[in-house]
């Protein structure tokens, strides 16, 4: 992780200097640097594999070996307009393979990756949207973040995955790999901003989101020892349970401001009280979720049926995942036993 904070710092520093040698100079009280577009492509063909281990957090390796790669990254930055507020990356994969410590076998197989995240400029109709829920207090130049037209931005995130199956042996400790998973992120954010030197953190303004995840095949599979006196199955493993998703669509909208989020919150609460704030994170918004397919399966009852089946499920409403803050003058001088998720 340190070795990539590094390889980070190195290419900033190259950035900078090739921007400083490309420069025009417009007075001689003065120097402006001229915005520029910067586009880096990396490439991988569909008829080459890469191999790659890394460690996950203190205690998981993975091994992963991908198949044709190709990652665009850009960052617009014209005289007037969208600014974007960070680069547009697209990412495209063919195959890919993950195992995990020294578990034999792929416990991640995936055939396809696409994941684009870009920032637009709002449309009339978000920006309207946004506007009526703030009501006549809004001022989209210190509420949101914009351009320097003052145009509200918005960031769209994509990924798409192309069928996927996920095999559970029983020796892998999941619990600990999903942990190393969770404490990765936090990690390299935490290495990265410690490289910032003389680094003014900007007032942090609310990005206008939209959340879009799509899978046509997704499969989990828990296996377990094989009982040796079974004379079925003299694999050695059984399935013990698994799950079966056909076409999943997820998809998330932020398009509410803080204090309407707030108001929303109080409102699921029994006791209905203004005292209490949330945050400073909230996750979720308006979300929806289409399935047209679920099996669920346990041994022995997949021998004949799935345990369970569901058929074009809909969901649509809002989720806020959140807890109490604690400047909150409610929980000061005592301590908050519990989150409040909604």
């Amino acid at each position: 992780q340190w070795l990539m904070m590094s390889c980070v710092k190195r290419i900033d520093g190259a950035k900078n200097l090739f921007r400083a040698r490309s420069s025009v100079q417009h007075s001689s009280a003065k120097v402006r640097y001229d915005h520029m577009t910067s586009h880096i492509r990396i490439t991988l063909e569909p008829s080459a594999s890469a191999k790659v281990d890394a460690y996950i957090g203190v205690r998981t390796v993975a091994h992963a070996a991908i198949d044709g790669f190709i990652m665009n990254v850009s960052l617009e930055k014209p005289t007037s307009g969208q600014c974007q507020t960070k680069p547009n990356v697209a990412l495209r994969t063919q195959r890919l393979e993950i195992c995990l410590d020294d578990v034999t076998g792929p416990i991640f197989l995936l055939d396809s990756i696409s994941l684009n995240n870009v920032t637009r400029t709002a449309t009339r109709e978000e920006v309207q949207d946004y506007m009526s829920k703030q009501g006549n207090s809004c001022c989209l130049a210190t509420d949101v973040a914009v351009d320097s037209d003052g145009n509200a931005l918005k960031e769209i995130f994509e990924l798409c995955l192309g069928p996927v199956v996920a095999t559970l042996p029983p020796e892998l400790h999941l619990g600990a790999a999903i942990e190393d998973l969770l404490l990765t992120p936090k990690a390299l954010f935490a290495g990265l901003n410690s490289l910032k030197t003389n680094y003014v953190r900007p007032k942090k303004m609310y990005q206008l989101m939209s959340i879009k995840f799509s899978a046509p095949f997704l499969s989990i599979i828990a296996l377990r020892d094989a009982d040796p006196s079974d004379p079925v199955d003299r694999s050695g493993r059984q399935e013990e349970l698994g799950l079966c998703i056909e076409n999943l669509e997820f998809g998330v909208e932020r398009n509410c401001p803080p204090s309407h989020t707030q108001s929303q919150i109080r409102s699921f609460d029994e006791d209905g009280s203004d005292d209490i704030a949330y945050g400073p994170v909230i996750q979720g918004g308006l979300m929806t979720i289409y399935i047209e397919s679920v099996f669920f399966s346990l041994r022995p009852l997949n021998l004949a049926l799935p345990l369970a089946m569901i058929s074009n499920l809909r969901w649509s409403g809002y989720l806020f995942l959140c807890e109490v803050d604690q400047s909150c003058q409610v929980v000061q001088g005592r301590p908050v036993i519990h989150r409040l998720n909604h």
